[in-house]
């Protein structure tokens, strides 16, 4: 006799079967057409899906708006950035759909002659990415929503490709593109929101509880994930959204709401003051005026001008400022608080009750010593370092003082051999662990650490509240040996120490 279960699987089985690599899905966005992922050929790829109308003219600087559409989408038109950069200057398809206006400052003169290329980003860009494999595993996957980096200033989904995650922990991956710099975190005096940036990924959030569904994921297994901005965007999401946060669960990697913590660190929210004096720097740069033409003629005017225009007309300056730029996060006491109100939040446990993966890398000021071209004051690294770190420390010590589930890790990578080591080699700093960013590699590529990042990863999304501690993961106490200590000398095994052996620094604030 036939058990209920060997017919349940039968027809599991069947249903897989019937998926088609890049078949055509039904989305409130229109009918999707895919294609198999030339990283993973039985991964669909799902590529330049809007999820948000333009945010050029008259919805410049303002919150993002729902898209809701019937036509056909050929999902296919994904170019890398390598090849726009070489051959696509011109691409102005690729401009709406790839990446927002972004901001590059001081950074220009490290790209030369590319800057035109970059320039090319379009306001049409609220488009995200899906990556997935119905056809096998799980009916009903975790989904994995990646919110990238790039300091609040530049980024764009093209770099990061979900197949080989989506493939090896069987779930679906999304990403999606926001708004940055001063098209995302304008200052304008008087607009009902300063964050839309912010407001846009909440946006992409939505649309994948409404469609992702029909690529084979769960709605009720999502965790949101980032890096670096990503990171803090992520936990800005835990604070901004705690009575309906959509999503089960966090991963924070090298990000927090406490990039603050320290005076000197570059990457901390300003006031609204603060903004708003490099706003009508750039409307006065575009013949808009300053202070005496008033917000509401300031805003009509900037909102006329080209997004290139408006690009050009936002400050240059050298180091660490050029790297991190004018405009970022703004503390509005609505979706973004002070350091001084995080505290407070944190004793109240006014965040998100839900699950948290949180940590940072061993040297993150290398990276930006290196793209600041030598001009970063020993202050600034000191600061970037300690805000990086002991932002994941307060962030973690946060949850475990309210009994949440939180796990904290420390990528060491020490001798170079498992991530950085080219890096390393190519900016003339040989040995000195793991810097920014190069954590994302492993995450979504291959290599020695991939497995151990991916796996942990995945674990984590399918099951937030225990996944980890299944995989042998101790839940982060600061008071015991609990931080997760990834590649320390190259080992692949992770280890587990006292947080003390790296969070000296952070003795100034209470964890």
């Amino acid at each position: 006799m036939i058990s209920f279960l060997s017919l349940l699987l039968v027809a599991t089985a069947s249903a897989q079967q019937t998926w088609t690599v890049g078949q055509q899905v039904k989305t409130t966005s229109g009918q999707v057409t895919g294609h198999a992922s030339s990283t993973a050929k039985e991964v669909s790829e799902y590529l330049g899906i809007r999820y948000g109308q333009t945010t050029g003219g008259s919805n410049r600087f303002m919150a993002p708006k729902k898209y809701t559409g019937n036509e056909t989408i050929v999902a296919a038109k994904f170019v890398s950035r390598h090849c726009q950069l070489e051959a696509a200057h011109t691409n102005s398809e690729y401009s709406q759909r790839n990446g927002c206006p972004e901001y590059y400052g001081g950074l220009l003169s490290a790209v030369g002659g590319l800057a035109a290329a970059f320039a090319l980003r379009g306001e049409d860009c609220l488009f995200l990415n899906v990556w997935s494999k119905p056809q096998t595993g799980d009916k009903k996957k975790a989904v994995m929503i990646w919110i990238l980096g790039g300091g609040f200033s530049l980024g764009e989904t093209s770099i990061y490709d979900g197949a080989l995650l989506a493939e090896a922990e069987d779930v679906v991956v999304v990403s999606m593109n926001y708004r940055t710099n001063m098209f995302g975190f304008p200052g304008a005096p008087g607009i009902p929101d300063q964050n839309v940036g912010l407001l846009d990924q909440r946006l992409a959030v939505e649309w994948a509880r409404d469609n992702i569904a029909q690529f084979g994921g769960d709605p009720t297994k999502m965790i949101i994930f980032g890096e670096s901005a990503g990171g803090s965007s992520v936990d800005y999401y835990n604070y901004m959204w705690p009575k309906d946060p959509i999503v089960k669960g966090f991963i924070a990697q090298s990000g927090t709401v406490h990039m603050g913590i320290y005076p000197t660190n570059k990457f901390a929210p300003l006031t609204l003051q603060a903004r708003e004096k490099t706003w009508y720097n750039v409307s006065a740069t575009l013949g808009c005026g300053g202070p005496e033409a008033g917000g509401p003629a300031s805003l009509k005017c900037v909102q006329s001008k080209p997004a290139t225009d408006v690009t050009k007309a936002i400050p240059s300056t050298s180091g660490v400022d050029g790297v991190v730029g004018f405009f970022g996060p703004t503390i509005d006491n609505k979706y973004v608080h002070s350091a001084e109100d995080y505290d407070k939040i944190d004793a109240s446990a006014g965040f998100t009750k839900l699950p948290l993966l949180v940590g940072s890398n061993h040297n993150e000021s290398v990276l930006f010593r290196f793209m600041a071209g030598g001009q970063a004051k020993p202050e600034e690294l000191l600061g970037i370092d300690q805000s990086f770190r002991c932002g994941a420390a307060k962030a973690a010590a946060a949850r475990s003082n309210k009994q949440i589930p939180v796990w904290r890790y420390h990528f060491a990578d020490t001798d170079g051999s498992a991530s950085g080591a080219a890096l390393y080699s190519a900016i003339g700093l040989p040995g000195f662990g793991a810097t920014h960013s190069t954590d994302v590699q492993p995450v979504f590529g291959k290599g020695k650490l991939a497995k151990t990042f991916q796996t942990a990863w995945g674990a984590f999304a399918k099951d937030p509240q225990n996944g980890l501690s299944k995989l042998g993961w101790p839940k982060y106490d600061p008071k015991g040996n609990t931080l997760v200590r990834i590649a320390n000398n190259g080992s692949l095994t992770p280890d587990f120490v006292k947080s003390t052996m790296y969070d000296g620094y952070c003795a100034d604030f209470k964890g």
